[in-house]
């Protein structure tokens, strides 16, 4: 057996692998092509994203549409189904279904836009004015629409007119509003909620699912009700964003393995 130390006679690059150098991968080089593409993809992406941030959106929901004779309860929609429920009573019992009365929609231009209800015993040519009166109430769910993600709530009177001042002594009209957490609860009158104007935008607070109208002196309107939506991204938009981020992810993932785009 040949001796393993001898090493005389072996040669010289006996026990050694042979190195092969290294040959560059043509197809791994980064192409014109390749970082256009990327380019491209990336300001498709960053452009989509910027398009499809939220944007806050005001939605209003027009109490004077339907027009008519309602029911005791009914429901307003605005912006992408976002629903708000009315219902009148009686008086301020709402733990009673007897109590509640229907509503009546009224649409008569100038001021004369709003929820009212349709027992209104006060008459204008010998028709009722189917307003909001007396010891009756218009309550107004809005539950839905904070859970929807609704903000910064207001709402608008109508029909309210012949007042200067509140408590109002000059036979025209004036309006409260309460705040309640419960369906069957009045709640409490809201500080500053209480007036004789039509038209003008009042902000509600916060904490409340339920707002309760009543008119103090004379008849009124409940004119409409608008609130804050963050826009959420058209669908169309959402595909299109997707497929440039697969589109980035296609061209990274050749890239990092040296295929041709």
């Amino acid at each position: 057996m040949a001796d393993p130390h001898n090493l005389v006679g072996a040669s010289p690059t006996a026990g050694r692998m042979s190195a092969t150098p290294d040959v560059p991968n043509p197809l791994a080089k980064e192409t014109p092509v390749t970082r256009k593409s990327l380019l491209a993809f990336a300001l498709t992406g960053a452009s989509l994203l910027s398009l499809t941030q939220a944007h806050a959106a005001v939605i209003t929901w027009d109490l004077g549409t339907p027009s008519g004779l309602l029911g005791v309860s009914q429901d307003y929609t605005a912006g992408p189904i976002v629903t708000i429920t009315a219902t009148g009573f009686v008086n301020g019992n709402f733990a009673l279904a007897t109590n509640q009365t229907a509503l009546f929609g009224k649409s008569d231009g100038a001021g004369e836009v709003g929820l009212g209800l349709n027992d209104d015993p006060t008459q204008s040519g010998g028709v009722s004015e189917h307003e909001l009166h007396g010891t009756n109430w218009i309550q107004l769910d809005v539950s839905k629409a904070i859970a929807a993600g609704v903000t910064n709530l207001s709402f608008t009177m109508g029909s309210s007119t012949g007042c200067t001042a509140v408590p109002c002594t000059t036979g025209g009209d004036s309006w409260r509003v309460f705040g309640s957490n419960s369906a069957t609860s009045l709640g409490a009158q809201l500080p500053g909620l209480i007036g004789f104007d039509e038209l003008l935008s009042h902000p509600l607070p916060t904490g409340f699912d339920f707002f309760n109208f009543q008119a103090v002196t004379g008849n009124v309107l409940v004119g409409s009700i608008s609130g804050d939506l963050a826009e959420v991204p058209e669908p169309a938009t959402l595909t299109i964003l997707g497929t440039a981020l697969l589109g980035l992810g296609f061209v990274s993932r050749h890239r990092r393995t040296g295929g041709s785009i």
